[in-house]
């Protein structure tokens, strides 16, 4: 298994300072919604993962981004129990998929050009327009849709895994 990767606080240290801040009644603002590549560039460290690593405590995930990830994580081998706890330890808010977001998530499919968006990149930007947040990618093809939110593309100069 890939380790996370290193600098910055330990993952477990920003767990606790976020469970110390929830006790004393803070709470904190999730305005950036990560695709599954986001989520896997940081998980095997590829070029841009700090950049990613630095939103996490402010990222929101959609439940089918979760499921795309912990799917890839199995393909490699990675146990339900470690897959589940590494991504626990990044301290992404994971959002259950309701009707609203499934709605809003098939307007991004039609008039997409060339390239269809998969379920998973609609999900994702149906969640970033409900929380008027910003989606966070690796993938470049997003740039060439105009879709009405914001997106941050995280540029790599190799291909992700």
């Amino acid at each position: 298994m890939t380790s996370l990767p290193p600098g910055g606080r330990p993952f477990h240290e920003r767990v606790k300072l976020a469970e110390e801040f929830a006790a004393l009644g803070g709470s904190v603002v999730r305005d950036h919604v990560l695709d599954a590549t986001a989520l896997l560039c940081v998980l095997f460290a590829e070029e841009g993962w700090d950049q990613i690593e630095s939103l996490l405590p402010r990222a929101s995930i959609s439940a089918v981004t979760y499921h795309e990830v912990l799917t890839k994580l199995d393909d490699l081998g990675v146990s339900m129990g470690e897959a589940r706890a590494i991504i626990d330890a990044l301290d992404v808010h994971i959002v259950a998929v309701d009707r609203k977001q499934t709605d809003l998530g098939t307007r991004f499919r039609d008039g997409s050009g060339s390239k269809s968006l998969s379920l998973g990149e609609r999900s994702c930007l149906a969640l970033t327009k409900m929380l008027q947040a910003v989606a966070v990618t690796t993938d470049r093809e997003w740039t060439r849709f105009d879709l009405g939110v914001k997106i941050n593309v995280i540029h790599q100069t190799t291909a992700p895994s």
